[in-house]
């Protein structure tokens, strides 16, 4: 017997349940999320940490 991902979530198959249980953000959270000046500095960190990660693990002596 094979199960399906959505019968892990949700075994009696009604997300609703499982969304009406999740907690809904704060005013803060939302700001956040939709403030254009903070999603840049974000991306640009993560870019950072990427290219970083990128060229340590490329071994540049050879």
């Amino acid at each position: 017997m094979q199960v399906k991902p959505d019968e892990v979530l949700c075994p009696n198959g009604d997300a609703s349940q499982l969304v009406a249980q999740a907690p809904m953000p704060t005013k803060s959270t939302l700001f956040w999320r939709n403030f254009i000046p903070y999603q840049f500095i974000r991306f640009a960190a993560l870019n950072l940490s990427i290219v970083r990660m990128v060229t340590r693990g490329h071994d540049w002596s050879k």
